[in-house]
């Protein structure tokens, strides 16, 4: 197996701190003081989880161009301050139960999703931050027949462990083939019932085979196993925003937020609830949250949401230029979330709702991921 590692280089004294720190409940911190900025930020390990890539620098290409948010995985030996992608700079967020390809021990992932536009022949480059360092990029190219290749092959040779259905799962809802995703997904928990990532696949798939009631049963979960990670609140709550259930959809978002106050995807949809519930005020506050991240709020909704502002407050959103939509606004939202989020995904061209609400989908940038690999 060709794994991708980024120059790592450690001393012997280096090399022993961290294997004692693996044997700790907490390896993070006592790496931190030992490695170098330099050892810390060339020392990484990346997967993308949507779309879903290969270890060999492939991913799914995705079906058509669009606002897609791409999630993925990166292991390290230090706390990342970023991660960049495609020159969009993310925080990530602490992860358990999935590594990137070829991890060794001793390493934390972290889980990250950046808003973005892409096309089927896009580039997709991923580079931590730590330490005041930017390590050199790792980069994939969309080549689906060779990801697909890799990922079955990789299945055959580990057909005991879920990740590798789980993957498999992950690169069927990139391509839209969802009753194959749901078949994988099973699958990982099959041989894992206790495996998070897995029901979270089948929630977000069902999100977007339009069986929300199933979706929600997943979501829960994954979130039962995993309370520590947020995608399985956020995709609930964006399931409950669609459903119209907006107090479901406030705790939601609030309990998701807790665990991930910087993802820019659960501030715009918390907006939407809380628009909903009257609370325009704070909702107009994750609005311009969510938008200094890359995730846009559609037009009319912002507009919406303007014209219930205290006039003072109104006056000042409209010199912020809340109330000029940018061309990105306008846009159509599509694309696989999770999330995760992953989350915001392959929405099959959600319409917009005189609620503010879109039709969820795991990774969809108008509202969802769609919900994540990983991620």
């Amino acid at each position: 197996m060709q794994w991708r590692r980024m120059g790592l280089v450690l001393s012997p004294a280096v090399l022993l701190l961290v294997l004692l720190a693996g044997c700790r409940t907490q390896t993070v911190a006592p790496v931190q003081t030992a490695v170098s900025p330099a050892t810390a930020a060339k020392s990484q390990y990346v997967e993308l989880t949507y779309p879903q890539s290969d270890d060999q620098g492939h991913y799914i290409g995705l079906p058509e161009a669009g606002d897609v948010t791409v999630s993925g995985l990166i292991a390290a030996l230090s706390p990342p301050t970023g991660v960049v992608v495609n020159g969009t700079t993310v925080e990530p967020y602490l992860v358990q139960g999935v590594t990137p390809f070829g991890t060794p021990a001793g390493y934390q992932t972290y889980g990250f999703d950046a808003p973005m536009s892409l096309t089927p022949t896009s580039l997709l480059s991923v580079a931590l931050q730590a330490l005041g360092v930017t390590a050199p990029a790792t980069t994939f190219a969309p080549n689906t027949d060779s990801t697909y290749s890799r990922l079955l092959a990789l299945a055959g040779l580990t057909p005991k462990a879920p990740e590798s259905q789980y993957r498999l799962g992950n690169a069927y809802l990139t391509s839209r083939e969802y009753n194959k995703a749901v078949d994988a997904y099973n699958r990982s928990v099959a041989l894992q019932p206790q495996f998070a990532w897995g029901y979270d696949g089948l929630g977000q798939t069902y999100v977007l085979m339009h069986r929300p009631g199933d979706a929600v049963i997943y979501f829960k979960k994954a979130k039962k196993l995993h309370p520590k990670w947020a995608n399985p609140s956020y995709r609930l709550a964006e399931v409950y925003n669609s459903q119209k259930r907006y107090d479901d959809a406030i705790t939601e978002y609030r309990q998701a937020l807790n665990v991930w106050p910087t993802h820019p995807g659960l501030h715009r949809g918390f907006a939407v609830a809380l628009y909903n519930r009257g609370h325009y005020q704070e909702a107009w506050k994750h609005v311009q949250t969510a938008e200094k991240s890359g995730a846009k709020s559609p037009a009319d909704f912002k507009k919406r949401l303007q014209a219930k502002l205290p006039k003072t407050a109104s006056k000042e959103a409209g010199r912020n230029g809340g109330d000029k939509p940018s061309s990105r606004d306008e846009k159509r939202q599509d694309g696989v979330r999770r999330d995760g989020p992953h989350a915001e995904e392959l929405n099959n061209k959600p319409q917009k709702r005189q609620d503010g609400v879109r039709e969820p989908g795991p990774h969809a940038q108008g509202q969802r991921h769609k919900p994540s690999k990983g991620n």
